[in-house]
């Protein structure tokens, strides 16, 4: 039974959960409002259309350092490569 955090192309971010699910989101930033039961729903058939031919990633898949590090970058605004200085 998957829940979804869906990314599109547009900048948008869809939530929902199949049937039975119950999926919650916790925002620290907003104390008066800070916990969220998301109610939208999607069917398998919608998943597998999401999904499509796809490879579903995980924290320990071949892929993971490399996502990870770029992620890091994107948020922390460092470089993954640095000038290295001649020794003097």
């Amino acid at each position: 039974m998957p829940a979804i955090v869906h990314f599109a192309k547009d900048g948008g971010v869809r939530y929902a959960a199949t049937d039975g699910v119950e999926m919650y989101i916790i925002d620290e930033t907003s104390p008066h409002d800070r916990v969220y039961r998301v109610s939208t729903t999607i069917t398998a058939d919608e998943l597998e259309l999401l999904i499509g031919s796809d490879d579903v990633g995980h924290a320990g898949d071949a892929r993971h350092a490399a996502i990870s590090a770029r992620v890091r970058e994107y948020i922390g605004g460092a470089a993954r490569l640095s000038t290295v200085e001649p020794d003097k």
